[in-house]
């Protein structure tokens, strides 16, 4: 009669549970980020409530990432694999703001928008 334990090797969902996380982690790896602050052009100040989304050429009309500057006029789209896609910046008042932008999908793009 033994004490010790018996283990018996028996695959499980556990294994799972570890290798989910660790390909979501390499696909997050594979993607970049998009940050604007956008400015009123005439006086430079920050502009609330502008739509911020970038489209896949060729666009289809239909964004594949959406945003929404804030208070400050900062607006922050992440998760973008690499790629062309169309910018648009656009708030009632103001002249749409369109432009391409590629990204290889590990470094960021940043900058400032500004608005007429």
């Amino acid at each position: 009669m033994s004490f010790l334990p018996r283990f018996r090797f028996r695959p499980r969902l556990e294994f799972l549970a570890f290798a989910l996380p660790l390909v979501h982690c390499a696909a997050a790896l594979a993607a970049s980020r998009f940050d604007a602050q956008i400015l009123d052009n005439p006086n430079g100040r920050p502009i609330q409530g502008v739509e911020v989304t970038l489209d896949r050429t060729p666009p289809d009309g239909e964004p594949e990432y959406s945003g929404e500057s804030g208070t400050f006029g900062f607006a922050a789209l992440t998760g973008i694999p690499a790629g062309t896609y169309e910018l648009k910046a656009a708030r009632n008042g103001y002249v749409t703001h369109m432009e391409t932008i590629t990204f290889d999908g590990t470094a960021g793009k940043n900058g400032i928008i500004r608005l007429v």
